[in-house]
């Protein structure tokens, strides 16, 4: 979780890009039953958070509507949608 905390906190873009890395690797190795659905949706919405952090908005996106597709009341991610739809 330390990535998770890095890429949440981080203000350099290093940290930013490790724990991003490190979160894109982890949703790639880990089997669908491993973990649960909220535990994907927080994943996601650190992924999009860190996209964000990285300049990536259409990555940021993509991520946000994955959490969507898993929760389709989550307002952080429908917030956060609309703040890049409105950059």
């Amino acid at each position: 979780m330390s990535s998770v905390l890095a890429l949440k906190r981080s203000t350099d873009v290093d940290s930013a890009n490790a724990a991003f890395s490190f979160l894109d690797k982890l949703t790639k190795s880990v089997s669908h039953d491993a973990i649960t659905n909220d535990q994907r949706i927080e994943i996601r919405l650190t992924m999009g958070i860190g996209a964000v952090l990285l300049d990536d908005p259409a990555a940021a996106r993509v991520e946000f509507e994955r959490v969507l597709k898993l929760d389709k009341g989550n307002e952080t991610a429908r917030q956060a949608l609309a703040m890049l739809a409105g950059r």
